[in-house]
């Protein structure tokens, strides 16, 4: 599904165990548990349930993705991908990283 909408498939980690995607590009991506993967200094938190909305480069309303950032944790609620970075964006801050930091499908810790 991702690969549709021009992004690299790490941003999931590895098990998802299915998803469904509606007409109206609007998604929800099922996980056996929680899950934490390492994404450069940030620990990346998923819930079991992910929803969110896809389009061409751009995933918005998400919903069940994280980060840690010092000493709290902060929603990210929308994915962006310009040229080769993605920018994730949790209302408040704005981080990119090389879409080749996504090439593969991490494991969660």
């Amino acid at each position: 599904m991702l690969a549709n909408y021009d992004f690299p498939p790490g941003i999931l980690p590895e098990g998802v165990q299915n998803y469904t995607l509606h007409a109206d590009g609007s998604f929800d991506v099922f996980l056996p548990s929680e899950c934490e993967i390492d994404v450069s200094s940030y620990k990346l938190q998923y819930e079991s349930t992910i929803h969110g909305c896809i389009k061409n480069m751009v995933i918005d309303e998400l919903q069940g993705v994280s980060v840690n950032i010092a000493i709290t944790r902060v929603g990210i609620t929308g994915v962006d991908r310009d040229g080769d970075d993605l920018k994730f964006d949790t209302g408040v801050i704005l981080k990119s990283f090389p879409v080749g930091t996504f090439a593969v499908s991490p494991y969660c810790s």
